[in-house]
């Protein structure tokens, strides 16, 4: 209980505190709990005590529960090479260390205080002054002027943006920004992929979801292909409404990533009924939200909710 609280903490701490340097120590610390509690989960007689359980017809006459536990167990002693030779183990441990450096460092990439030097004509800065206004300073050379903005203050100015390719050139100088955490991300592929194949699994997301509602990745691919197909028409539908408006604005209909926002907004302005605050409010009241979560929870789960007495100790 006690690391449980200085792991949450730590994490906590990396992802909020304004410090950088409390945010790094919190990082070596999650790294350093990280590798004690995989020291931890290799008590052998516990392991071969759950793996004869997992594998025997006694399984099925546990509760739905034990069931659940003794695999987010099992899964734990396998994820740590526990079922391995000792030079194997020593790579899972190096290679769980390895990944989640490459967890956190990806994160902190994404969350770093980038600066873009955007260039934009004289003409582009007239015609959008809340680029300027959203900037950290800008200078002119050459008759550029290069705005020294932030990628996600760049990605919010461009849904306002009415030039296309003025929009196309500031959504990529966003994404583009960042570019070390493409390297990351293979490399975390990668070591994933190697750590899945090491303990014994076909690829890293057969690893991860046996505890899971859906157990094969087979079974997330035929999920999520369902729940697509079961949008469709709803998505074109909206989608025709945007290619109408760039119809009429840009004499094209293509949209791109770079459009949708820009089109979404227009769309919203456009509608006679414009959403007020208490419309939200009267929307997203207390039972509406219940209702929805029901109704989702139904329609994809097959799940429903209904009141129960509160055990006891439970309302404390």
């Amino acid at each position: 209980e006690i690391l449980c609280t200085v792991a949450d903490s730590a994490e906590l701490c990396r992802n909020s505190h304004s410090s950088e340097d409390w945010r790094s120590v919190a990082e070596n610390t999650v790294i350093e709990l990280a590798k004690f509690f995989a020291e931890m989960n290799v008590n052998r007689p516990l392991f071969d005590a759950l793996h004869d359980i997992v594998h025997d017809t006694v399984y099925d006459q546990l509760t739905e529960e034990e069931q659940r536990v003794g695999l987010l167990f099992y899964k734990d002693f396998k994820a740590n090479g526990i079922h391995l030779d000792e030079e194997d183990r020593k790579k899972v441990v190096m290679l769980q260390e390895y990944i989640a450096q490459l967890q956190i460092q990806f994160q902190a990439n994404c969350f770093s205080n980038s600066i873009i030097n955007f260039p934009v004509t004289v003409e582009e800065a007239n015609a959008n002054p809340q680029l300027l206004a959203s900037s950290c300073g800008h200078h002119q050379e050459g008759g550029i002027t290069y705005v020294r903005v932030q990628p996600e203050a760049l990605l919010a100015v461009a849904k306002m943006v009415k030039d296309g390719e003025l929009r196309k050139k500031m959504t990529h100088a966003a994404e583009s920004s960042n570019h070390k955490n493409i390297e990351i991300l293979h490399s975390l592929l990668l070591a994933r992929d190697t750590l899945a194949k090491l303990i014994g699994y076909e690829c890293f997301g057969e690893f991860e979801i046996p505890d899971r509602m859906l157990k094969k990745p087979a079974e997330v691919k035929q999920f999520l292909t369902s729940l697509s197909n079961n949008i469709q028409k709803k998505v074109k539908s909206e989608m025709e409404v945007l290619q109408d408006l760039k119809l009429k604005e840009e004499g094209s209909s293509q949209l791109y990533i770079w459009d949708k926002q820009y089109y979404c907004r227009k769309a919203m302005n456009e509608t006679n009924e414009k959403p007020t605050r208490d419309m939200m409010i009267f929307y997203l009241s207390l039972m509406n939200c219940f209702n929805g979560m029901e109704t989702l929870l139904n329609d994809l789960f097959d799940v429903e909710m209904g009141v129960v007495p509160i055990a006891e100790g439970e309302g404390r």
